[in-house]
C-alpha cells in the first residue's frame, strides 16, 4: 500500500514553466517513462494502470495504484504503487500554482496488480475466460448494507444496491457474473471510483487521501446475484 504526505522543497515563484520532454503528450507515458506538463489536472496510464494528478496551489496530488501521494512543492523521486516487481517512480521538479512538471522513470517492466479504474483494452488480468458461476452461499451480514460502512462486511447483490463504505457511497450493478462499482463526487460528476469486479481481481481504494485504504473483492456469482467482500488494510 502506497499512501504519502510530503512535506517538499518550497519552489521559487517564476513566470514560465520549464520545458517538459513530452509537452503535454500523456501517451508517452504508457511505457513508464516520460516528462511531462500538467495544468489542473490530468489521467495518464503507465502500464495499464490509470493514475489521477490534481494540482492546485501548493499541492500536488496523486492518485491510482493503490495508494496517494500529496505533495507540496517539489520532490521526489517517490515509488508509484500498484505494481508487483519493477516499480515506476515519479519526481516532480516544478511546481507553481495549478502547473506542475511530471518525470516518470522505469527500470524493468512491471506487473500491474491490480486497476483502480478500468482501461479499455489494457488490463493486466488473465486471457482465461472467467467462469461465468461461483455458486452463490449466505453471506455473514445478508443483505444489511449497513454493516459495510466501517469497512468490514459481507453481503448478497441483486441486481444492483447503493451502498456506503466508509465516507463514500457507491452504486453497485449486478450482470453476467459481474459486479460494477461506481462512486462519483457529488461536486465534480468527473471525479469518480469506477470499479469492474469479474472474480479475476480486486479493488483498491481510499476515501480521502492518507485515509482509510478498502477492498472489494467478488466472492461468489451467478447472473444477477452476487456476494462482495469488503475488508479494511
Amino acid at each position: 500500500m502506497q499512501v504519502e504526505s510530503v512535506s517538499a522543497t518550497p519552489v521559487a515563484r517564476s513566470s514560465t514553466p520549464p520545458a517538459a520532454k513530452d509537452g503535454q503528450n500523456y501517451k508517452a507515458c504508457a511505457d513508464g517513462n516520460c516528462e511531462v506538463l500538467i495544468r489542473g489536472s490530468a489521467v495518464i496510464t503507465v502500464y495499464g494502470v490509470q493514475f489521477t494528478f490534481k494540482v492546485a496551489g501548493d499541492t500536488f496530488d496523486e492518485r491510482g495504484g493503490d495508494g496517494f501521494l500529496h505533495l507540496s512543492g517539489t520532490g521526489g523521486p517517490f515509488p508509484v504503487g500498484g505494481f508487483t516487481g519493477a516499480s515506476p517512480t515519479l519526481k516532480v521538479p516544478f511546481h507553481e500554482g495549478d502547473t506542475a512538471v511530471v518525470a516518470i522513470t522505469t527500470v524493468g517492466t512491471p506487473t500491474p496488480r491490480r486497476l483502480r479504474t478500468p482501461i479499455p483494452g489494457a488490463s493486466p488480468r488473465s486471457t482465461t475466460p472467467t467462469p461465468t458461476k461461483l455458486p452463490i452461499y449466505q453471506p455473514a451480514d445478508g443483505t444489511n448494507y449497513e454493516a459495510c460502512r466501517d469497512g468490514q462486511c459481507e453481503v448478497l447483490l441483486h441486481r444492483s444496491a447503493r451502498i456506503t463504505i466508509g465516507k463514500l457511497a457507491f452504486d453497485f450493478t449486478v450482470a453476467n457474473g459481474a459486479v460494477h462499482m461506481l462512486s462519483c463526487k457529488q461536486d465534480n460528476p468527473l471525479d469518480c471510483y469506477d470499479f469492474h469486479l469479474d472474480g479475476s481481481g480486486g479493488a483498491g481504494w481510499a476515501d480521502e487521501p492518507g485515509g482509510v485504504m478498502y477492498d472489494a473483492n467478488l466472492k461468489a456469482y451467478d447472473g444477477e446475484d452476487a456476494v462482495l467482500s469488503i475488508t479494511t488494510e
